[in-house]
């Protein structure tokens, strides 16, 4: 084992009680491939926040609260 380049991860489990431990054991690989390095830097290609879901539930929101404002029935005023 004199040598390699190896990373063990130490886990502890269960919760709050720590009577078992789980053992992981990477070993790095060289070289790291060209296109992984180029793009090391840049940005991830990942979705972007669902605006539309925003939008699309307050219009939903606000057209079933005028519905509801709507459907109510009217009291009658007092006259003091």
């Amino acid at each position: 084992m004199l040598g390699e380049d190896l990373m063990t991860l130490v886990t502890c489990t269960p919760l709050g009680v720590n009577s078992h431990r789980i053992l992981v054991t990477a070993e790095r690989v060289i070289p790291t491939p060209q296109k992984d390095v180029d793009a090391a830097g840049e940005r991830p290609d990942i979705p972007r926040f669902p605006w539309w879901a925003v939008i699309a539930g307050g219009a939903i929101v606000l057209s079933g609260g005028y519905v509801w404002w709507s459907g109510r029935p009217v009291r009658p005023r007092h006259a003091d």
